[in-house]
């Protein structure tokens, strides 16, 4: 697991193919998202109702990458490569194909 990942990140911006649409790792810009260190993918929308997913980091082909998935549904894993550039995480989502 990559610890510099770990906390929590304001989301700044969401750019999207257009007709497609990712929500299993988006939030609105101005929202709130954690990664804690037992792999939990925390968006803090609501506060009151925080939506949980999984996690996982590792290096594939010397890229930094990123899974994100509800338990249980692993079939619906959103894989995406990651930076973090200066205090910006940066999230590219691949999604279900290499």
């Amino acid at each position: 697991m990559d610890e510099n990942i770990l906390g929590y990140w304001r989301v700044c911006s969401i750019e999207m193919i257009p007709g497609k649409t990712v929500t299993l790792i988006g939030s609105l810009p101005g929202e709130i998202v954690e990664f804690t260190s037992d792999g939990k993918y925390i968006d803090w929308e609501d506060p009151r109702r925080p939506i949980n997913s999984r996690y996982r980091t590792f290096v594939e082909d010397g890229l930094s990458s990123l899974d994100v998935w509800i338990e249980n549904l692993e079939g619906l894993t959103a894989r995406c490569l990651y930076r973090i550039h200066r205090s910006d995480l940066l999230i590219c989502i691949a999604g279900n194909s290499k």
